[in-house]
């Protein structure tokens, strides 16, 4: 062999490894934009459940229809609801709806990013972002509701879709 010939092998070598590396590179680059579309989805996914199964603690619904969820609820801080010990019949004045153990609740999309926030407080959480819209309607029956968060993936559009049946408390 020659060293003319073991130049050639030798780039020849170094352009198979070049391509090779390029095809990685891309690949990986691929993966990358891939995992976080998957991550906005499954935030987005996570986010309507988490409205869905939040909203059936509702006690009243504020807004049933439009770009906005919101809702009253109990707060989960309220301290007992219910004298102790328990009196028969239970007085009164106690309600179980009492207006300083419920809180507002309003789900919205700002900015391309689904938001929870609690009114008065400064409890605000994004729950998920590349969010598009976020739809609420209540169907035929005045207790069910349905929840649409729809989100710009490449070209196309997706919309994911939750509906439930709300036990408001008389």
């Amino acid at each position: 062999m020659t060293l003319a010939e073991a130049l050639i092998s030798l780039i020849l070598i170094a352009l198979a490894l070049g391509l090779v590396a390029g095809i990685v590179r891309e690949l990986n680059s691929l993966m990358v934009f891939s995992t976080s579309k998957d991550r906005a989805l499954s935030a987005a996914q996570n986010a309507l459940v988490r409205m869905r199964d939040e909203s059936l603690e509702a006690v009243e619904l504020l807004s049933p229809a439009g770009p906005v969820l919101r809702f009253r609820r109990i707060s989960p801080l309220a301290s007992g609801r219910l004298p102790v010990p328990l009196p028969t019949p239970p007085p009164v004045s106690w309600s179980h709806r009492s207006p300083a153990d419920l809180i507002t609740v309003r789900y919205e999309v700002v900015n391309r990013t689904l938001l929870r926030e609690v009114e008065g407080t400064s409890d605000r959480l994004q729950l998920a972002g590349e969010v598009e819209s976020l739809s609420c309607r209540q169907t035929a029956s005045p207790a069910n509701l349905q929840l649409t968060l729809t989100m710009q993936d490449g070209r196309r559009r997706v919309a994911m879709t939750a509906e439930t049946d709300l036990p408001l408390l008389p």
